[in-house]
């Protein structure tokens, strides 16, 4: 029997609207969590890092705190500013959506912060 891939529940897009491949979800911690953050396998990066179409299948689960009653994940992809967010459980809506800024160029026309 073929797994069947669970509901993206978050997009990621750039400022145009556009799909953004290649952009990962993590979670981010409770400040008060004293568990170390352990390496993660290539299957655990796939899996919250955006698709072709900007979806992303990981399992939200992973990102709630039971202290707020908010999933809480950190954005990061090259070239684009890092996000971060939180977002009620109570509210979550059916599709999140996620849009990345891009980086501003340095006078060398490289990417960077500006």
């Amino acid at each position: 029997m073929r797994e069947e891939k669970p509901v993206a529940r978050i997009i990621v897009v750039n400022e145009q609207g556009l799909p953004l491949q290649g952009a990962v979800i993590m979670p981010e911690t409770e400040e008060h969590h004293s568990a170390e953050v352990r390496k993660l396998t290539v299957e655990e990066v796939q899996a919250r890092t955006s698709d072709a179409q900007g979806l992303v299948y990981a399992d939200l689960e992973l990102y709630f705190w039971d202290s707020d009653g908010c999933y809480h994940v950190r954005v990061h992809r090259s070239g684009f500013r890092d996000e971060t967010m939180a977002v009620s459980k109570d509210l979550f809506p059916p599709l999140l959506r996620i849009t990345m800024e891009a980086n501003a160029k340095n006078p060398d026309g490289a990417p960077g912060r500006p």
